[in-house]
């Protein structure tokens, strides 16, 4: 049976919102600088901010995909060297999408899974943004 997360009319409900600009321009309160961020909201973080993004779901990016799946999927020491390699300044997530579920389902022991849990590695510090309510974002302890 495939565990992953089925897109409903609600949970695509939940992306929209987060990708709203007028969520995605609190972002522009950061300092520059490159976001790891699911592959779905990536376009929306490069449309709305002045930051930079890992990558998005597009077939010609397919290392940077790579990257980011093994990212959240990953242990924290294999994560830490992922965003230490791609140069990343923060982490910045929507909690509610399917992607984030479907991470922490498929590797409940990985970065995300631990992460939903409330156990976040040291190299990961929190950012309360003005404002913000659909997503989450760390600063990259470098």
């Amino acid at each position: 049976m495939n565990n992953r997360v089925v897109q409903t009319t609600e949970n695509v409900a939940e992306i929209d919102k987060c990708m709203a600009e007028k969520e995605m321009v609190r972002l522009r309160l950061l300092p520059q600088g490159i976001i790891f961020a699911p592959l779905d909201i990536s376009p929306a973080i490069v449309l709305h901010t002045q930051h930079r993004a890992i990558a998005s779901g597009h077939h010609r990016n397919m290392a940077a995909m790579k990257d980011v799946i093994s990212f959240f999927t990953g242990s924290p020491a294999d994560s830490l060297e992922v965003i230490r390699r791609r140069g990343a300044d923060y982490v910045a997530i929507c909690p509610d999408m399917p992607e984030m579920h479907n991470y922490a389902k498929g590797s409940p022991d990985g970065l995300w899974g631990q992460i939903s849990r409330g156990v976040t590695p040291p190299w990961l510090v929190p950012i309360k943004i003005q404002g913000a309510q659909t997503f989450k974002v760390w600063r990259v302890v470098k």
